[in-house]
């Protein structure tokens, strides 16, 4: 089953779940239709939850950036690491909290750096590393430039 919502681009959650009438209009939990529901929240959608949910979760994600080694631990020892991977010189950790949906944060040792990004507790070990190798040269120029 496809479920509705009532959703307003750029926003973090959605307003209401939709059903639909008799009449085939789609309403709110509290009976508010489309129109209705726009006096309150100007540009509010109709969607699927599917099509909120990759918005919203597109919005919570982080890019990489560059953090302490101590900073690395104390997220380690914080809560019960998810897919905690060690392999040769690379680490990687998400925390089992999360951020918004399925975003949480991640954390990245490549050899002496660490990294912090957010994005889906789902991607594997390898995928991580990737990405903060992929934005590791950026971010070590900024930070070099910064000193």
């Amino acid at each position: 089953m496809t479920y509705q919502v009532f959703y307003v681009p750029g926003q973090a959650w959605a307003q209401s779940y939709a059903t639909q009438r008799a009449d085939g209009q789609w309403v709110s939990q509290t009976g508010k239709t489309l129109s209705e529901m726009a006096g309150d929240h100007p540009g509010v959608t109709l969607c699927t939850e599917e099509s909120a949910l990759d918005q919203i979760e597109a919005l919570t994600k982080r890019a990489p950036i560059l953090i302490s080694a101590e900073r690395f631990m104390e997220a380690l020892e914080c809560l019960p690491p998810v897919n905690w991977v060690r392999e040769g010189s690379t680490q990687s950790f998400k925390m089992s909290e999360r951020i918004n949906g399925r975003v949480t944060s991640i954390y990245v040792r490549l050899g002496s750096e660490y990294f912090e990004f957010a994005d889906l507790i789902t991607i594997p070990h390898r995928e991580a590393v990737r990405i903060c190798y992929e934005a590791a040269p950026a971010l070590r120029a900024v930070a070099h430039s910064a000193e």
